[in-house]
């Protein structure tokens, strides 16, 4: 042998082409085959994604109703916490009773309102009108085991009091309340761009306030319309309806300016000719 030869060693493959060797030699033993990953292809499609779909957060929170508005001409708005199932807020889950002729509730001649319901979900919210005579006292029941939220959860709806939200920390229960005539007169005016509260104030201007809520009481300002808006500066209405459309709303008797307070902005006035203060009629600014 030539001495280039015994310092020859023998030539060993590279440590990963060993390992792959080794490796699909041991799971060709075992019955599984080693197969090459292809790169994709610069040409194929991207891969395509689907949307997760929407959920809704789990609080734990039972539904109740956080406030509640009744009016004398038999209008309730019931605020709830959570988003309710339309379908469970029906008619059948309300019931309007006035008092008889023993003036008593909760006797056998106790009347029924006839009623309708409906359920904003914008604005989470229970309407239920009522035809109960004008300014007479009744008694409102709900079925908290009938309304349900999305989750299928009975409104939790004991009545608690005036300004407290109602349950007793279990789902279900019914809602019961008796109305009463406020101490200070509030009026709501719903409109198509939302709700409107004026506070009025008897003790100052008591035949202005005593003819307004005459006029809303017969319904006369029922489906009128802002017929004057100017930016910044006023917007008046009560004296013309929308249907016909700008038809004068029924005439009132004018009464005597009882001026006590200034019309400052955020207040209600009545309106009135030029040169006449006691010319106020049907119409507020």
């Amino acid at each position: 042998m030539k001495p280039a030869e015994r310092n020859r060693q023998p030539l060993l493959e590279p440590p990963t082409t060993m390992m792959k060797h080794w490796l699909s030699t041991t799971l060709s033993r075992l019955g599984i085959a080693l197969t090459r990953q292809r790169r994709p292809s610069r040409d194929a499609p991207p891969p395509v994604f689907e949307p997760l779909e929407p959920r809704l957060l789990l609080n734990g929170a039972l539904p109740m109703i956080d406030r509640i508005e009744a009016d004398n001409r038999g209008l309730i708005d019931l605020h709830v916490t959570a988003f309710l199932n339309p379908t469970t807020v029906t008619a059948d889950a309300v019931r309007v009773t006035t008092a008889g002729k023993d003036l008593l509730f909760g006797t056998a001649d106790d009347v029924q309102a006839p009623l309708t319901v409906s359920y904003d979900d914008q604005a989470r919210r229970i309407r239920i009108q009522a035809d109960v005579p004008l300014d007479a006292r009744y008694r409102v029941e709900v079925d908290g085991d009938a309304i349900r939220d999305l989750f299928a959860t009975p409104l939790d709806a004991e009545f608690n009091g005036p300004g407290l939200p109602t349950g007793d920390g279990t789902a279900g229960g019914d809602l019961v309340f008796f109305t009463r005539k406020a101490s200070s007169p509030t009026a709501r005016l719903l409109t198509t761009a939302g709700e409107i509260r004026v506070e009025l104030f008897p003790q100052d201007a008591p035949k202005t306030v005593a003819n307004f809520i005459a006029i809303a009481n017969r319904g006369d300002y029922d489906g009128v319309v802002f017929h004057r808006l100017v930016k910044d500066f006023v917007a008046q209405g009560g004296g013309f309806q929308a249907d016909p459309l700008l038809a004068p709303a029924p005439a009132v008797d004018p009464v005597v300016n009882e001026f006590k307070r200034s019309n400052v902005r955020g207040t209600i006035a009545m309106a009135k000719r030029g040169n006449d203060p006691n010319s106020a009629t049907n119409q507020w600014f």
